[in-house]
Order: C-alpha cells, then sequence, then structure tokens
C-alpha cells in the first residue's frame, strides 16, 4: 500500500487473496473514530467526502460511550 501500511493479505478460497484492510475500511475506521470523538456529521461528511448524511451513516459505528452520554443528558433534562 502506497501508505506503507500493511494491507493484511489472507488467504481465501482456492489461490484467492484478499486485503482486510482496505481504502473502505480505513474510511469507515475513521469516521467511526471522528464519530465517537463527538465531531459532528457535518465535519465527518466533508473529511471522507461522502455525497449525503445519509451515506455517511452507514459509515458510522458508535461504540456504547457515546450512546450512554447521550442518555445521561437525556436524564439530566429532568433536572432543567
Amino acid at each position: 500500500m502506497r501508505a506503507g501500511l500493511d494491507t493484511m493479505t489472507v488467504k481465501g478460497k482456492g489461490s484467492h487473496q484478499f486485503s482486510k484492510r482496505t481504502f473502505h475500511s480505513l474510511r469507515y475506521s475513521f469516521n467511526s473514530a471522528l464519530a465517537n470523538a463527538g465531531v459532528r456529521q457535518e465535519i465527518r461528511v466533508k473529511f471522507t467526502g461522502h455525497s449525503s448524511n445519509a451515506m455517511n451513516d452507514r459509515y458510522t459505528k458508535l461504540d456504547q460511550k457515546p450512546l450512554g452520554d447521550a442518555i445521561k443528558k437525556l436524564r439530566n433534562l429532568d433536572d432543567e
């Protein structure tokens, strides 16, 4: 890979080999890391070059912590 990353090539069926680390997987990880760090979707769409928020959503996997933090914010609404 031109960036100097190990492509993690593994053996598939027969004589086929495939890479476990592709542009697609790096883009997915990058976008998810930004989302979990609290970066707004508007910014993530610009960084990743996605054509829409819906496409960006498909490339976002939230960790449990941001989801739990969101629930805590809902509980705090009762205090207001």
